[in-house]
């Protein structure tokens, strides 16, 4: 596997947790289960969960339609 691969593979499996589990609630065990990747990458990657949590959070933050953007044509209440 690539180095860049499982980066990706870190980022596209730490936010399917975050709905069920939350930031606390999500261990790096759950992390690396899910993205089949030994903990030492995560950390060779990202250093720390919270940085981790970080590259996802500007990942979806900037995309259109990611996972938290809000559409222009949206009334923020």
């Amino acid at each position: 596997m690539k180095n860049t691969d499982s980066r990706q593979r870190l980022l596209e499996a730490t936010p399917k947790l975050i709905p069920e589990k939350g930031y606390f609630g999500a261990t790096t065990r759950n992390i690396i289960h899910e993205a089949e990747v030994t903990e030492t990458t995560l950390f060779r990657h990202f250093g720390s969960k919270k940085n981790l949590f970080e590259a996802v959070l500007n990942k979806y933050t900037f995309l259109p339609g990611g996972m938290f953007s809000v559409s222009e044509t949206e009334d923020i209440q």
